[in-house]
This record gives structure tokens, sequence and C-alpha cells, in this order.
């Protein structure tokens, strides 16, 4: 891909993308590429990939390339580690309430930072919350494919109150004023 990634095995697989591993042949870096097909009714990726060019900062996966390649809008970012999901479920993780404590201190950091940038995620589950590979006391906050802004950069104006056509998230994870159809702001993120 772009002539200097290469594809690796599968490592999540959903209705509107699907998720590699990689490798940057010129670096032997691992990567992540997330891969969603240019004809389909939604279109995510690219939303995602300027997101994640506004909030580069700490706990946010780093961008390294977007674009197109074949029948596919690509974006490739740093590979992480395990979600906090996974590692629960796994019992790798001891459930001492210091550790749980740590956990949800770096999970309020992330969401402090982007709704600092005036952004919602829209998305919170425990899925999209990660280990770093490099840094694996880090959580990152990953998945800004329905994320949006939820104030003006420009004028500081909040959107509005109001009903939407449909509803958008995890249904299991979704805030109730989100299943109710309502607008999405910063308290369905938290």
């Amino acid at each position: 891909i772009f002539k200097k990634f290469r594809v690796g095995k599968l490592i999540n697989n959903s209705i509107l993308s699907f998720i590699h591993e990689g490798i940057n042949e010129i670096n032997k870096e691992q990567v992540a590429m997330k891969f969603e097909n240019i004809i389909g009714k939604y279109h995510f990726i690219e939303s995602e990939a300027y997101l994640l060019y506004l909030l580069k900062g700490k706990g946010i996966p780093k961008l390294l390339c977007y674009g197109k390649s074949g029948k596919y809008k690509v974006l490739i970012e740093e590979l992480l580690g395990k979600s906090i999901y996974l590692i629960w479920n796994l019992k790798d993780m001891k459930s001492k309430i210091n550790d749980i404590c740590l956990i949800a201190l770096q999970c309020l950091d992330r969401l402090e930072y982007i709704h600092s940038k005036d952004i919602i995620h829209k998305d919170i589950k425990p899925f999209n919350f990660l280990f770093g590979k490099k840094d694996p006391e880090l959580i990152y906050l990953i998945d800004f494919g329905i994320s949006k802004k939820y104030r003006s950069s420009r004028t500081g104006k909040h959107i509005k109150f109001g009903k939407l056509i449909r509803t958008t998230g995890s249904l299991r994870y979704m805030s109730v004023n989100s299943n109710r159809g309502y607008e999405e702001s910063r308290r369905d993120d938290l």
C-alpha cells in the first residue's frame, strides 16, 4: 500500500471497515491499517483521518498516512496493544480497585483532551480504549469514525440540542439520551 506498507494479519472486522496489522517496509515499524470500501453507503475513514490529524497528543494514535489504494480508502496509524475489554476478559488484569481507578483516570483524561479540542467521540466503549504497544502503561482512545465537532472552533457556538434522524454508536454502550435519539454532546461520552 502506498509503495511503503505491507498488509499483515487481520486484527478486526466490522460491517463498515476492517483492520490489519501491517509493516512499514522502509523502517520496519509495525502499523495498523484500516480499510473502508470506496463504494459504500457510509464513509467514516476520511473524517477519522482528519480528526486524528487535529488531535495529535498523548493517548491518541499517531496518524501515519491516509489515502486511496485500489477500491479502498486506507488509514495507517501506529499499532497499539490489546483493548481494556480483551485484557479484562482474558483475566490478564487483576481486578484490584487501584488498577481500575488508574485505568478510569486515564480514560477520563483522554475524554477531557478530545473535549478540549471541541470534539465528541460518540462511540465510547471498552473496545475503543487500548493499551500502548511501546508504552504498555499508557491507554489510547481509538476509532474516531463517527466523532464530530460539538462546538465551532471559530465562533465557540455549541451545536443545537434536538432529535436526530438516526442514532450512531454501539447500542450496548450508548447513553440514554443517545438511545432516545437526541443530539449527542460531552455528557454522552461520559
